[in-house]
């Protein structure tokens, strides 16, 4: 599951006003380190517009309105202070994430262990305090043997 979560991706240390500053941001990090097809900005920013990416817990899972990337990953972002997402709702943890193009046999159980860990309210606290890739991955393996064991 991890391999979703690239260390790379894990970013801190930025503040923003908004959430549009936030994800250029991120966007432009993720650039420095992987190519991103040209227009993801603009459609992470349509997808936006679309429908609302708060997830309740004080995190966000924006995304392109489409498929783009070759492979499936996610870029963390935790802010150092909380931004108003929407309308009341403020978000310290983004989690922007981009689907394959490509089948993936384990796309399934990424979906419900970031799903798990996005709208658990305790574990989306402690990674924002924190603000440790070490705290990510500790949370993600937690969730992964969940369902494991199930």
């Amino acid at each position: 599951m991890l391999e979703y979560y690239p260390r790379e991706l894990f970013f801190t240390g930025a503040a923003f006003d908004t959430k549009e500053e936030a994800l250029a941001y991120i966007c432009a990090e993720i650039e420095k380190r992987r190519p991103l097809p040209k227009g993801f900005l603009q459609a992470v920013l349509r997808r936006e517009k679309l429908a609302q990416t708060f997830m309740g817990t004080g995190a966000a899972m924006p995304h392109p309105c489409k498929v783009m990337t070759e492979d499936t990953f996610v870029a963390v972002c935790i802010l150092d202070r909380p931004i108003l997402w929407n309308e009341g709702q403020l978000v310290s943890v983004v989690f922007l994430v981009s689907i394959s193009k490509r089948t993936d046999k384990q796309i399934q159980d990424f979906y419900q262990v970031t799903a798990r860990l996005l709208l658990n309210a305790e574990y989306i606290k402690e990674l924002a305090e924190k603000k440790t890739y070490e705290t990510l991955e500790t949370l993600i393996i937690r969730l992964s043997k969940e369902m494991e064991d199930r």
